[in-house]
């Protein structure tokens, strides 16, 4: 009798670790706007109210989402899905102050910033065994503030 609740109470406490080890689903997939052209630089992130994957974008246009957890992967369900730090990052000099330049980014997106919150951006995934790719296309930004400026 003893032996049998030794082992019902090993096996209680073992069952939560064995749960927690179950491999979650390796999501990953390529950026692209409407003419093939890969998005080179941004992050894919994927989130729900449990949830929140990010996948840094190589020079492809690939990602391959990361959960900052032992099992990477997500748990099947559904996703909101953008795409954030797509910028063109250049920098320009301020006027020097105690003999030390400052400089200033600019940033320019290099896509609709729609996509770049996941209210806006109409993009969704519902993550299911079985997933190989998430591929996402996503436009070109709209016209920007300086390019509407009319010249004299």
């Amino acid at each position: 009798m003893k032996r049998s609740v030794k082992s019902f109470v090993v096996a209680a406490c073992l069952l939560p670790l064995l749960v927690g080890c179950q491999k979650g689903i390796a999501v990953g997939g390529k950026v692209s706007f409407p003419d093939g052209k890969p998005l080179a630089t941004g992050i894919v992130c994927f989130q729900n109210d449990k949830t929140m994957a990010r996948g840094v974008l190589d020079a492809n246009g690939v990602f391959r989402l990361g959960t900052n957890t032992p099992n990477e992967g997500l748990a099947p369900g559904k996703y909101k899905v953008y795409v954030t730090e797509a910028f063109d990052r250049q920098t320009f000099p301020l006027p020097k102050t105690d003999d030390e330049p400052f400089r200033h980014p600019i940033e320019t997106p290099l896509i609709d910033v729609k996509f770049m919150n996941p209210e806006t951006s109409g993009l969704a995934c519902d993550v299911v065994p079985g997933l190989k790719s998430f591929d996402i296309t996503v436009d070109y930004p709209k016209d920007s503030v300086k390019d509407s400026v009319k010249k004299p």
